[in-house]
């Protein structure tokens, strides 16, 4: 059983909910990050990817086709790279969705070291490959993949290191003043902060999805074996009857159990069953 949630006694609101949820999930430093989600999380996850896949393609190669004709190959190379990286990784996690947790953690290194590259490279050559504002537009890319694919706990610390190190780099290279600068970097800010919302709703959303798969598995499953009740066991035929699937019944019985029990005690009998 799940334990109840306990009442705070503090203010209820939005912006104090999500300091108190930061505050929650610092502690729970990702010591869960191999664990694969419910299918139904999973299963919105991929979706979701793919969409992100085919939209972000377009402009994705025309910033590779920008940088080669540019002469930097470098970026161009790590650029490529994370593009062939996330393809790759998708197509994994196709194949074996219970590869997914791993594979986002792949793809966030992925994305944090385009990110690096590409704001050395602006400090090596300003305005030279990429302007001001189209590294804007790429490193908020990159921090919108990492507060999607990383829990709050990890990807808002890296985020945030990005953009602070992409607002330095524009203040001291781009040759622009600190009023010419005022308002596309609050503009930033007010975009950082609706992915910070956004990525604490979803991660409180998945837990809530893995806890009621949690619960509707245990209603389904008797505790001790892992096997289905009666409750899962009608449930499963009739699914099968549905489809018309064929299917097995495989009946077992341990002869003699109860001595098993009197003798060496019930913690040994569970171990047996």
């Amino acid at each position: 059983m799940l334990p109840p949630a306990q009442p705070s006694g503090r203010p209820s609101g939005l912006l104090p909910g999500l300091l108190r949820e930061w505050r929650r999930r610092w502690p729970g430093w990702p010591v869960t990050a191999g664990v694969p989600d419910a299918p139904e999380i999973t299963r919105v996850k991929i979706r979701g990817y793919l969409f992100a896949v085919v939209a972000a393609t377009p402009g994705l190669v025309m910033l590779l086709h920008l940088l080669v004709q540019k002469g930097a190959w470098v970026t161009a190379g790590l650029h490529l790279t994370v593009m062939v990286g996330a393809v790759a990784l998708f197509f994994m996690v196709l194949r074996r969705p219970a590869r997914l947790p791993l594979a986002e953690w792949v793809f966030a290194g992925l994305l944090t070291l385009s990110g690096v590259g590409f704001l050395v490279l602006y400090a090596q050559r300003p305005e030279q490959v990429l302007g001001h504002d189209l590294l804007g537009s790429v490193v908020l890319f990159i921090v919108a993949g990492l507060l999607v694919v990383l829990p709050p706990q990890a990807s808002v610390p890296l985020a945030l290191t990005l953009l602070l190190a992409y607002r330095a780099e524009v203040r001291q290279f781009s040759g622009l003043s600190s009023a010419e600068l005022l308002v596309p970097q609050w503009v930033n800010n007010g975009m950082f902060a609706l992915l910070i919302v956004g990525v604490i709703m979803r991660q409180t959303l998945s837990e809530l999805a893995g806890r009621m798969h949690a619960v509707q598995e245990l209603s389904v499953r008797d505790p001790l074996t892992g096997l289905l009740n009666r409750r899962g066991f009608d449930t499963q035929v009739q699914a099968e009857r549905a489809v018309n699937a064929g299917g097995s019944l495989l009946v077992l019985d341990v002869d003699a159990f109860k001595p098993i029990n009197d003798r060496f005690g019930h913690a040994v009998g569970d171990q047996v069953l």
